[in-house]
């Protein structure tokens, strides 16, 4: 009796454990909101979401746990079957899979939602994304540029749409070394290399600039606490402002 009892202790400890402690890296899917509670007057935006979205430009967002907590920002109740609407803009939330399939899972979407009408925003998340040492990060650099000319190949090449790539996700200071920073900045200044080479194909959204501190950090402002990486809201919204311009300047009908 006394075994069994030991037994059931032990189970129940560590089953209180996992609930406390979740994990915080890039999902594809996260059950938790981007920050906590917003203010009254960040309620109060004028995203909305609609079944329908037939006179607006539409935007099929890829990407997994951050771009996911992105849509919470914009609408906390939004639908996943129906988009998210902002001036003239019609948002679709489309989470992808963790490398390597990737790619792959970006192909699975364009093949189920064919519409010349869409334009692709795709990113990868901030656990991509490796440090630690020089090799490492190198070799992290080749797969992730490799995994973005795939992604130019089937969006542009094969399917003939618009393609906008978010630069790298910095990471919140406890999970960035020297390495990872010189990776992240090697791939940004790869990535505009690469839309210079395919004008009017490729646009870089440059949200590294928008939440990373001068030692390459998360900024504190931005971050959800100071050991996970996720965006909060306030970081969201300055990454609207930048978003709706990019949009705005290269695709306004």
């Amino acid at each position: 009796m006394k075994k069994h009892k030991l037994l059931l202790a032990v189970f129940c400890v560590s089953l209180g454990l996992l609930i406390v402690f979740p994990t915080f890296g890039c999902n594809k899917t996260s059950d938790k909101k981007a920050d906590t509670e917003k203010t009254e007057e960040e309620e109060q935006t004028d995203e909305t979401t609609d079944e329908t979205a037939t006179d607006k430009r539409k935007v099929l967002m890829m990407g997994r746990s951050v771009l996911e907590g992105w849509f919470m920002h914009w609408d906390s109740d939004f639908d996943y079957s129906k988009p998210v609407q902002h001036d003239g803009f019609a948002f679709y939330y489309k989470a992808l899979e963790v490398p390597p399939d990737i790619v792959d899972s970006a192909k699975d979407f364009l093949e189920e939602e064919k519409d010349d009408n869409y334009i692709v925003f795709f990113k990868l998340c901030f656990d991509d994304f490796e440090g630690s040492s020089k090799t490492e990060a190198k070799a992290n650099l080749t797969r992730n540029k490799k995994y973005i000319q795939g992604v130019y190949d089937l969006v542009v090449k094969e399917h003939g749409l618009k393609l906008i790539i978010g630069n790298a996700l910095p990471k919140v200071k406890d999970a960035t070394d020297s390495q990872l920073v010189w990776n992240e900045q090697s791939y940004n200044s790869w990535l505009q290399q690469f839309a210079q080479e395919h004008p009017n194909e490729v646009y870089i959204f440059d949200q590294y600039s928008i939440l990373a501190d001068s030692d390459g950090n998360l900024k504190k402002e931005y971050a959800v606490d100071e050991y996970d990486s996720h965006p909060n809201d306030k970081a969201y919204s300055a990454l609207d402002t930048a978003f709706y311009k990019v949009l705005d300047e290269n695709f306004k009908n």
